[in-house]
């Protein structure tokens, strides 16, 4: 018994010189992690967005000016909901799968498109008020692996990723004016067109999460790259010239939240 003793005291003073609190490592029913949760998030979304043209009117030969590339990056509330399961498979470690699903309207409009304004020398389309150009991103998804470590029976930090999508529109509209607009083409009719995406990418990000009996309070940022798209606009051709703008657009985002959770 006296043996049993020392060894105890010599293990307690062991997790004491590793700095681990003595309550992390002790023997918590694997219960207290495992299991399925659900939950709704708030924060914000951050799109890191640029629009490049890469060609202007190409049956006449313009060279896009120097507005070619633009920054489209916008700021919105986001709203979601999340699940998943944790499996605890170690005394200090979790692992788990998640999906989520949210919702934030970015949205960036500039009043010119990118690449028009001076063009068409010797007159500059410097009044383009009338034209504009915008790049939209709204639902966005992911599933997702975590794995967790437990600093204390109630603390997890967790890394999590694995694939995501985002639902984006990029828009462009010329006016009918000759002399502020870019447009000519069919009769100075104008144009205004919407290209819409479902674009897949990636996400990672890190976390903490604390437990409070059913309930699972956390906090959490991820980055996820979704790659570009080539918008073609206007592309109307005649013997006299063209409208048609041709870029490429990449999307890119920033998302923190806080989250709320239950565990069944």
């Amino acid at each position: 018994m006296y043996g049993s003793r020392r060894t105890g005291a010599a293990v307690l003073a062991a997790i004491a010189l590793l700095g681990l609190p003595v309550a992390a490592v002790a023997d918590e029913p694997a219960s207290r992690w495992t299991g399925p949760y659900a939950g709704l998030a708030l924060g914000a979304r951050w799109l890191d967005s640029d629009w490049e043209t890469e060609s202007v009117c190409p049956t006449i030969g313009c060279v896009p000016d120097g507005t070619a590339r633009q920054s489209f990056d916008s700021t919105a509330l986001r709203i979601g909901a999340y699940g998943g399961y944790n499996w605890r498979f170690a005394p200090h470690w979790v692992a788990g799968v998640e999906a989520d699903l949210g919702w934030a309207d970015n949205r960036r409009t500039r009043n010119f498109v990118p690449g028009t304004i001076d063009v068409l020398p010797p007159f500059p389309l410097s009044d383009v008020s009338d034209d504009s150009s915008s790049v939209r991103a709204s639902l966005d998804g992911s599933i997702r692996g975590r794995i967790g470590f437990l600093a204390t029976p109630t603390t997890l930090f967790y890394g999590t990723g694995g694939p995501a999508v985002l639902r984006t529109k990029v828009s462009a509209s010329c006016d009918n004016d000759a002399f502020t607009t870019y447009c000519t083409e069919p009769s100075f009719a104008g144009h205004q067109e919407t290209n819409a995406h479902t674009r897949f990418g990636w996400t990672a990000g890190a976390g903490v999460e604390q437990m409070w009996d059913q309930v699972l309070l956390r906090i959490e940022y991820r980055y996820a790259h979704f790659g570009s798209t080539n918008e073609d606009f206007f592309n109307y051709v005649s013997d006299t010239g063209d409208d048609q703008v041709s870029a490429e657009v990449d999307y890119r985002t920033h998302t923190a939240t806080l989250g709320i959770a239950y565990r069944f």
